[in-house]
């Protein structure tokens, strides 16, 4: 069953058909810019930075691409990865926005929770998303809570009436925001211990007892990253935060059913709906067009490219992708959401 994307945030997601659309309208370069962009990476090459470590699902998908976009761009140019963690992908985010050369030969990977930091005034944010060169989203992401199989929880409605520790990363993380935005719109009682690199840290402390669940679990991850302990139930997803239910997460809780106002609804699209962009590609702002323009038909070719599709496989990793021109859009959308649901999500975050 798709997964549909409510009108409010519709962007033209490349579904099978629209991708094909979208592969078309990108072959379809006039001769002038194929003459300038066959040499415009000759040479070259590009640095992925990843605002994760090694090991986590954002450097999974990141270097899935790392292998076969270089194909894809015109001179074949050789594409290296640079890990950059600290604070949810927010050093990466501000490395990418101020310092990163703005020629086209950095792109990076960001968390979509640290990516909005500016709108919820998350300290330490100094950039502005909408002023990013988006590439494209590899994933349109189903978030989860999960907890580990001794935690004792064996529901989501559980943490109304028991604390438990969830593991973070840090402020701009979508693990530790995720937790925290729960804790305070529904009144869960439960804790957040930051300072994890990432989730494959949180599930070494889940399994010493030092915390007990995790938040920002996308299902790609659990399936790419946890597949054994998903699959034997030793981590239990016990609420999916998500636009909507999703059949492979049957019989785990809805974040929406738990709704209780029209702007409750509107700031669970803003904290968890948001989501949706799970694997997200960027260059840095001030980039210059034409390479603008190799990146997003790059990434168009690639997620449309057998041997990409093959090798997501093999490392089960879900491919539900989406154009730089829609990730644009959609973060643009996110930025001019009213002032009051913005203030009232981003309360919940702290």
């Amino acid at each position: 069953m798709a997964r549909r994307t409510p009108d409010r945030f519709k962007t033209g997601a490349a579904t099978s058909g629209t991708l094909a659309l979208l592969v078309a309208l990108a072959s379809s370069a006039t001769p002038a810019f194929t003459e300038v962009s066959a040499r415009a990476y000759e040479g070259a090459t590009i640095t992925m930075v990843i605002g994760y470590g090694p090991g986590s699902a954002y450097d999974t998908y990141a270097r899935l691409l790392i292998r076969h976009l270089g194909r894809h761009v015109p001179g074949n140019p050789s594409i290296v990865p640079k890990n950059m963690p600290g604070a949810g992908s927010l050093v990466a985010a501000n490395h990418l926005y101020r310092t990163a050369a703005k020629d086209g030969t950095t792109i990076g990977s960001l968390a979509t929770s640290a990516a909005l930091g500016p709108l919820f005034g998350l300290p330490g944010a100094r950039f502005d998303p909408t002023e990013f060169n988006w590439i494209g989203n590899l994933d349109q992401s189903v978030g989860t809570c999960a907890v580990w199989h001794t935690s004792g929880i064996r529901s989501f409605d559980d943490l109304f009436t028991r604390e438990i520790l969830f593991g973070g990363s840090g402020p701009g993380a979508v693990n530790a925001q995720h937790a925290t935005a729960l804790k305070n719109l529904l009144g869960l009682k439960l804790r957040v211990v930051q300072g994890f690199r990432g989730s494959a840290d949180v599930k070494l402390a889940m399994q010493r007892g030092e915390v007990e669940a995790n938040c920002g679990l996308s299902l790609g991850t659990l399936k790419a990253q946890h597949f054994d302990d998903f699959q034997s139930g030793a981590l239990k997803p016990i609420v999916q935060l998500a636009f909507e239910k999703h059949p492979e997460l049957a019989g785990v809780s809805h974040i929406y059913d738990y709704a209780t106002s029209p702007d409750m609804h509107q700031i669970f699209d803003l904290i968890f709906g948001a989501q949706v962009i799970g694997r997200p590609f960027v260059a840095p702002p001030g980039i210059p067009e034409v390479r603008q323009a190799i990146l997003r038909k790059a990434f168009i070719a690639t997620v449309s490219d057998p041997l990409f599709r093959q090798d997501a496989t093999k490392l089960n990793l879900p491919i539900a992708p989406m154009s730089g021109d829609d990730v644009q859009r959609f973060f643009s959308k996110l930025m001019a959401y009213p002032t009051a649901v913005v203030r009232k999500a981003a309360e919940a975050y702290n």
